[in-house]
């Protein structure tokens, strides 16, 4: 009798244990960069605990990040607990109904769901979505079938690369939507992209073939970055420290002075035959605004 008692307190304290394990693998978020990014719309967010246990959210949103005019912009910052699972936002704006509520998944990813009558962001801005580590690549590991893929998943240094040429690409692509060539433009695209992944995957048979993976990921978001940039036509960019802060700084080439309104943000872009204006980087998703009655550009 005893003996059936102690083999049930025992099945009683392993199911206890167990759901312990999983309320608190469900709730733990780390300190981090994350974001996601489908087509002209981008989010990123940053994570930081603080000393009180509260978490520091940080970060901007966008759609739109393919058009030639620039994209809507919506940023975000607060502090809040997290409690079962969940931090919780209420804007205190006046005016504004908007709530952010950030959902913690098993795996460190979570999802932003977005509630209120109001938005505090530019048209179709939004954090609503599922958001990975940076620190991860574009696909599921989980999935991974291949050697190299297998590799690139092993590899921080390579799966942060992974990142940036999937945003890269997915960049050049959203800028199709406003071009009436976009269903050939996409073809080409597509064509490319799988005869860069059919090299890539040839770095296998190379004895240093990490290396070989880094030199072909680099060179693939250089060649996307250069595509974007210049489908638009752009003709300069002046590229500074994202920790400038806000300051001025005088161009060497036409001695007219840049005013950095947003130090997260590191380009400009000067449009043949318009004015300067900001540039969103494909790899560090930048902008910076201008003070126009500063910036006067003819045509160069």
């Amino acid at each position: 009798m005893m003996r059936r008692v102690e083999d049930e307190m025992k099945k009683i304290l392993f199911l206890i244990l167990l759901f312990s394990t999983v309320v608190l693998a469900k709730t733990e978020l780390k300190d981090g960069n994350y974001s996601w990014f489908r087509g002209g719309g981008q989010a990123y967010l940053s994570v930081n605990k603080q000393s009180d246990g509260r978490y520091h959210i940080e970060g901007e949103c966008l759609y739109g990040v393919g058009r030639k005019g620039g994209p809507n912009i919506g940023d975000l910052a607060f502090t809040a607990p997290l409690k079962n699972g969940k931090i919780v936002y209420v804007s205190d704006e006046e005016y504004i109904d908007y709530t952010f509520i950030l959902s913690v998944n098993n795996d460190g990813s979570f999802d932003v769901d977005e509630k209120g009558e109001d938005t505090p962001f530019g048209h179709r801005a939004t954090f609503y979505g599922h958001f990975t580590s940076d620190d991860l690549p574009s696909f599921s590991c989980k999935k991974a079938s291949s050697f190299i893929e297998h590799t690139v998943c092993d590899n921080l240094q390579i799966a942060r690369l992974d990142r940036k040429m999937a945003r890269a690409y997915e960049m050049y692509w959203s800028a199709f939507f406003y071009d009436k060539r976009r269903e050939s433009l996409e073809k080409t695209l597509k064509k490319e992209q799988r005869a860069w992944i059919k090299k890539r995957n040839k770095c296998e048979d190379e004895k240093n073939y990490k290396s070989c993976l880094i030199t072909s990921y680099k060179k693939r978001i250089k060649e996307l970055d250069k595509q974007f940039n210049h489908f638009w036509g752009y003709c300069c960019v002046w590229t500074y420290s994202r920790n400038l802060g806000k300051n001025s700084k005088k161009n060497a080439l036409n001695g007219m002075e840049m005013k950095a309104i947003y130090p997260i943000y590191d380009a400009v872009v000067c449009m043949l035959g318009g004015g300067c204006s900001y540039y969103l980087h494909t790899t560090t998703m930048a902008e910076y605004l201008f003070d126009t009655n500063v910036l006067k550009f003819g045509e160069m």
